[in-house]
């Protein structure tokens, strides 16, 4: 079965990397013609060969029989060589600016992306063993609808909710959450309420406007949204905590709004991984009269870095170290192909992730949460449903 599987993940490398190389051919081919090719395009303004630098790079493509189409632009690319020293051990740093990608499911964009690689950096004290450090600046996400998740950001929203799950939590300086069931926007008119039911984003009037902007309660729905995003993107959250909605204002509207926010937050995954954050403000609303819901998370000072092991934190020689690096290299390439993501310390100063559609049901909360359990309870001995049935009554019977 090891036999197997293993052979099985080779075939599949093999398979993607043939897939990588034909996209790159075609890629190459297209700049080349200076036409389409195949679906792919590839489009220069001006390369400067002695700074190593693309300027204007445009591309667009199109998979799975051009089902999921997407553009790729960058205003700058470049590439830069350096002498290791001892005080800096770079040898080689690829810098990007305003970087913006467009596909079906989402649209991402970066201020700045740094990627630096590194000389023996385990042996200068520079990392704990990945050889790559990437910073990702100003770094935003649009996901059209969580039905359609991109696969990247279910993987990212795996591993950190199972690293709450498994790992330890060794610092959380605090942690809010507050639930409104309603009080979240301002009250419709009944003909504006049946209105907005049949037509959630409004509909054109006479003069061209929308027909929701002639009331005044609907302009100051859309402005409270505007003032709540913008405070959560000042890292105003805190106050929203304490504000309480005016009494009985539109008790009427069935809405949920969930907001949570901690400060200082520093995950280990078990796995030699730590997660770190400064702040992570995030708000879940759901309104159920017009069947929409949304999420918005701002993460600041994130960090995904590898740690030391504990053999790691004993002393030894300089010459053994570069001796162990040097014999381990081809075993760290593998490692590499096999997971490339191992050789990576990330850094994000700010993110900003924004579902315009989200239901929970398709985050898969709930479903890793169980299987976690079910993975401990096996693991430990104890029967799942009395698992169940335990916490169900500690839930709602204080000893």
């Amino acid at each position: 079965m090891f036999v197997d599987g293993r052979a099985a993940r080779w075939l599949n490398f093999f398979r993607f990397t043939g897939q990588v190389v034909w996209t790159v051919n075609l890629i190459l081919f297209s700049y080349l013609l200076d036409r389409p090719f195949s679906g792919h395009e590839l489009k220069i303004g001006r390369i400067a060969p002695g700074e190593l630098t693309l300027y204007d790079v445009r591309y667009s493509g199109a998979l799975y029989g051009r089902d999921y189409t997407y553009t790729f632009s960058a205003p700058s690319i470049s590439i830069r060589y350096h002498v290791p020293k001892p005080s800096n051990q770079r040898w080689l740093t690829f810098t990007a600016y305003d970087i913006v990608y467009r596909s079906t499911t989402c649209d991402v964009s970066v201020v700045s992306l740094d990627v630096t690689f590194w000389v023996f950096p385990y042996l200068f004290k520079r990392t704990a063993g990945p050889w790559i450090s990437v910073v990702l600046d100003g770094f935003c996400v649009r996901v059209y609808r969580s039905s359609a998740t991109p696969y990247w950001i279910r993987r990212l929203r795996e591993n950190l909710i199972g690293a709450i799950l498994k790992g330890q939590i060794f610092r959380c300086d605090d942690f809010k959450t507050t639930v409104r069931f309603a009080g979240v926007s301002d009250p419709l008119t009944s003909k504006k309420a049946e209105k907005h039911r049949k037509s959630p984003m409004g509909s054109p009037s006479k003069d061209g406007s929308e027909s929701e902007s002639d009331d005044g309660h609907d302009s100051s729905d859309s402005s409270s949204d505007e003032r709540e995003s913008d405070g959560i993107a000042n890292g105003l959250d805190q106050a929203n905590h304490s504000d309480r909605p005016p009494p009985f204002l539109n008790a009427d509207t069935d809405e949920l709004r969930v907001t949570a926010s901690t400060q200082r937050l520093h995950i280990d995954n078990g796995e030699g991984r730590l997660y770190t954050f400064g702040a992570v403000d995030a708000q879940l609303r759901r309104d159920w009269d017009t069947d929409r819901g949304s999420f918005v998370m701002i993460a600041k000072e994130g960090r995904w870095v590898r740690v030391h092991w504990p053999y790691q934190r004993e002393w030894t020689p300089w010459w053994s170290q570069v001796f162990t690096s040097i014999a381990q290299f081809p075993l760290d390439l593998f490692r590499v192909l096999d997971l490339p993501m191992r050789t990576v310390d990330l850094f994000v100063p700010r993110a900003d992730i924004t579902f315009d559609e989200f239901r929970i049901r398709d985050a898969s909360l709930m479903k890793q949460v169980f299987a976690t359990a079910r993975e401990k309870t096996a693991q430990f001995n104890i029967n799942f449903g009395d698992m169940i049935f335990d916490t169900i009554i500690h839930a709602f019977i204080q000893q």
